[in-house]
């Protein structure tokens, strides 16, 4: 159950990365190749113990994906930092024990969800 958690964590930013319009150049970028290493990273440091709390996980992801958006010059970093923002308050909250694992994942599907379409609003915004 938490590896499942721990892979949401990693690939909600991602997917939202991909959706609307600005999903063929990402993807031919590279973009969504450098996002998955660095939620792989992430992830294996979690399963050794190295990470041990949800937090560091999602503080983890963070860094790594804001690294690479820099890089690809993303364009909608202001989505990405509300999306980052949102990620550490769920997995805080969920290693504060104010929610359940059950609860942590059903919040953060509905935050990919949401995020998917604004990111999808703000390119095809853009193309217009």
């Amino acid at each position: 159950m938490q590896s499942r958690f721990a892979i949401l964590l990693a690939v909600g930013l991602a997917a939202f990365t991909l959706s609307g319009c600005a999903t063929s150049t990402h993807q031919e970028s590279g973009l969504w190749q450098k996002i998955r290493e660095a939620g792989k990273r992430c992830y294996e440091m979690k399963q050794s113990g190295e990470i041990s709390t949800y937090y560091a996980h999602a503080q983890c992801l963070n860094a790594g994906e804001q690294k690479v958006y820099t890089e690809f010059k993303y364009p909608h970093m202001d989505l990405v930092a509300v999306y980052h923002a949102d990620r550490l308050a769920i997995a805080q909250r969920l290693d504060d024990g104010k929610i359940t694992l059950e609860a942590a994942e059903a919040e953060f599907i509905r935050l990919s969800d949401s995020s998917k379409v604004q990111i999808g609003r703000a390119s095809c915004r853009e193309r217009v």
